[in-house]
């Protein structure tokens, strides 16, 4: 015999050992000790579920369950583990012989003195074992208050009758919670056989036991369950039995009608309409009109009809939703309704649109072809995924509509449908279409990036209508391709209105931001604004400032001098606009050289944008490059450095700024750098000649003094800035807030 084999049958003989131990201890009533709980504990790791049934048989079983008794729920895991284990272990095909045995082993554990926890823990194991064994042990703890939810829970897990049948067997002597508990995994099982108990538990004195029952006989789907349900729900004296015992008539209409018992259905659900509407659950009769469409009955539809027709908005939708719910009928329903006010239609357009209703596209295409704007609109707005080439081909000439709200409609109904279906509807409509229809559908093209359609688009530049050309200019922008860029130059050179070369220009902006050769078609953008003339050299120099890259900045920057004063003009305000720092030192020379005074005020504004992130990049570069200083000094040496520039700018910036607006943006911005120089800037704007300059100086001295009032060197320029604005300001706020202030240093040491 190999060593091998030598401590592995070391290893069975011990787990054998402890076992019988085991059982023995339990047998004189020993307690086992800690230190050996924890011993079995560790030898019972390294077992195998087969090594554990072949070694010790169902005394092994004793001894996992003697564990979990001894150590309790928490330290139990392992013997938990273990014990699982072999119950799938032996609950596979082939294995039934040992399964039976096991579960003998677990039942004569079951029926032990063991504590409540670890009998729960036993019951779940057979409810894994299953078998008809498993059954009768299980029965026989139906009736133990501690045990009953486990057992009845585990019995309506097994597929076959016999566990049913115990369940019936132990109802008439459960009382209270138990009966309740039983009652309930009854109803699970929707156990036919005890309809008759489930109708008796609806007049029990116990709440619960009545819920449960109701819920059960709802389950059912049984007719004669209708009227004691009906009676049962009357007689709720509680908000929420109320609202359970109606969920329950509402479901055993849908079982009903799930059963095909349709008549049995709408007759309840009348009887149910008929009772007088209780303030406390309405929502039982919106349920109920959903349902009674659910019938299909015809005395249901002249209900919902008649419903639907009504003052109660809410009503009228339920019952709208009742009807949408009718299948096969929605066009009926839809046709009959024409005599209804426009909003009842619409709402029930909506009603079978959310009903996901086979019949929708239907419903659609006769809203379409009414004369209504709101039934229209509301057909529109109805349309999910495809709805089929009939229903488009009645949509496309909606996007020419009067009203705009159809055509608003039509366009977003129109651009969510998938696949390319439309695209080919929406050009063959291109014909004979107007203006205004034309427009929408090249938006729609564009919206759909429908790109085998781009000649269908290019040939609506030819157009005679303005508005027709611009709006093929922008689809083109979203759909062409490289080789457009040219036609679109051309377009903005040759276009005979403002807004038509603007529009070719923002079409060249589209499609080169969207090209995969960027820098070659911005090359060929500077080249050809380099030879244009008159307005078309302004635009494509406004097209090229779109881009970030330094050739536009440098075609933007040499653009200032330009002899035309549009092309000047554009290109101030392209810098204005630019945005990175590399445009802050065109935009000085512009404050300084320029002689246009929009143009300073331009080029200030787009300076005062720039100057944090310029700033900040320089001396964040002039910091890192002195590799002494810790991080602490170095983030102090940054705070104030940045602080020091921006004031230094923002006081440059504040002497060349000739418009009001513009020295309150710097006002503005001085509040974040609590700095002497920032109360300088604000005392000087206090002699301001505009009045909301001054107000802001009066705000930024305010916010300045709340962290400049406390240190000693600047307290003084404080309290005399404080001063003056509590004496002139013409704001009672402000003179408020800095009386608050003075006081507050007052009081300071």
């Amino acid at each position: 015999m190999t060593i091998h084999k030598t401590i592995k049958l070391s290893q069975r003989l011990a787990i054998a050992a402890l076992a019988v131990l085991a059982c023995m201890a339990h047998a004189l009533g020993a307690e086992p000790t800690a230190e050996e709980v924890a011993g079995r504990l560790k030898k019972l790791a390294g077992q195998t579920p087969e090594q554990l049934w072949k070694d010790g048989g169902a005394t092994a079983v004793k001894g996992i369950v003697d564990l979990i008794d001894a150590t309790g729920p928490g330290a139990d895991i392992q013997a938990k583990l273990a014990l699982h284990g072999l119950v799938l272990h032996l609950g596979r095909p082939g294995q039934d012989a040992d399964r039976r045995k096991l579960v003998d082993a677990l039942a004569a554990e079951l029926e032990g003195e063991r504590k409540a926890t670890t009998k729960a823990i036993l019951i779940r194991e057979l409810q894994h074992a299953r078998g008809k064994e498993a059954t009768a042990a299980l029965g026989k703890f139906l009736l133990d208050p501690d045990l009953c939810e486990y057992a009845t829970l585990a019995l309506t897990s097994f597929a076959d009758a016999a566990p049913a049948a115990e369940l019936r067997r132990a109802l008439p002597q459960a009382k209270g919670r138990t009966h309740a508990t039983i009652l309930g995994g009854l109803g699970a099982m929707r156990d036919s056989a005890s309809a008759e108990a489930f109708r008796k538990a609806l007049t029990d004195a116990d709440r619960d036991t009545r819920l449960v029952a109701a819920k059960a006989l709802a389950e059912l789907g049984d007719p004669a369950s209708g009227a004691p349900l009906l009676q049962a729900a009357s007689g709720a004296d509680s908000i929420m039995q109320k609202g359970l015992m109606g969920a329950a008539c509402l479901r055993l209409a849908g079982q009903l009608v799930e059963q095909g018992k349709s008549a049995d259905a709408e007759r309840f659900l009348l009887q149910l309409w008929k009772t007088p509407p209780d303030p406390a659950n309405v929502n039982l009769r919106f349920g109920s009109l959903y349902e009674l469409g659910r019938t299909g009955g015809e005395e249901a539809g002249k209900v919902l009809a008649e419903i639907a027709r009504g003052d109660d908005a809410r009503l009228a939708r339920a019952a709208l939703r009742g009807m949408a719910g009718q299948a096969g009928r929605e066009l009926t329903w839809l046709t009959s309704l024409a005599d209804a006010k426009e909003p009842v239609r619409a709402m029930f357009i909506e009603e079978v649109a959310s009903s996901a209703s086979p019949a929708l596209p239907a419903v659609i295409l006769a809203g379409l072809k009414s004369p209504s704007v709101a039934i229209k609109t509301a057909a529109l707005k109805a349309v999910r995924g495809d709805p089929g080439a009939e229903v488009i081909a009645a949509m496309v000439p909606l996007l020419g509509h009067e009203d705009k709200g159809v055509m608003a409609a039509a366009n977003t109904a129109l651009c969510r449908i998938p696949g390319k279906g439309p695209d080919a509807v929406l050009v063959t409509a291109l014909t004979g279409a107007t203006p205004q229809a034309t427009r929408e559908t090249f938006a729609v093209l564009a919206a759909r990036l429908a790109n085998e359609q781009v000649p269908a688009v290019v040939a609506g530049l030819a157009s005679k209508e303005s508005i027709v050309r611009q709006a093929a200019l922008q689809a083109l922008g979203a759909l062409g391709t490289d080789t457009h860029l040219p036609l679109l130059i051309e377009k903005v050179t040759s276009a005979g209105s403002d807004e038509e070369r603007k529009a070719a220009g923002n079409a060249v902006v589209a499609l080169t931001r969207r090209s995969p050769a960027r820098p070659k078609m911005i090359a060929t953008l500077l080249a050809a604004q380099e030879a244009a003339k008159g307005p078309a050299r302004a635009e494509l120099l406004r097209d090229i400032g779109q881009f970030r890259e330094a050739s536009c900045l440098a075609a933007v920057t040499k653009s200032l001098d330009d002899a035309d004063p549009a092309v000047s003009a554009t290109a101030v305000q392209a810098l204005s606009d630019w945005p990175e720092p590399s445009a802050v030192e065109p935009l000085r020379r512009v404050i300084k050289d320029s002689r246009e005074s929009a143009h300073r005020s331009l080029a200030l504004r787009g300076l005062i944008r720039l100057l944090p992130a310029l700033n900040a990049a320089r001396i964040k570069d002039e910091v890192a490059k002195n590799p002494s200083l810790t991080k602490e000094k170095a983030e102090v040496a940054y705070k104030s450095a940045y602080t020091a520039a921006m004031l230094a700018d923002y006081k440059t910036a504040m002497a060349s700024a000739e418009l009001p607006n513009e020295r309150k943006l710097i006002l503005q911005a001085i509040r974040n750098f609590p700095h002497g120089t920032a109360l300088g800037l604000a005392k000087a704007a206090l002699a301001d000649s505009d009045l909301v300059v001054r107000g802001e100086a009066e705000e930024s001295i305010l916010k300045l003094a709340e962290g400049l009032g406390n240190a000693p060197a600047t307290r003084p320029q404080v309290i005399a800035l404080l001063e003056e604005v509590v004496a002139s300001s013409k704001s009672p706020d402000r003179s408020k807030r800095g009386k608050d202030l003075l006081g507050k240093l007052a009081a300071k040491p």
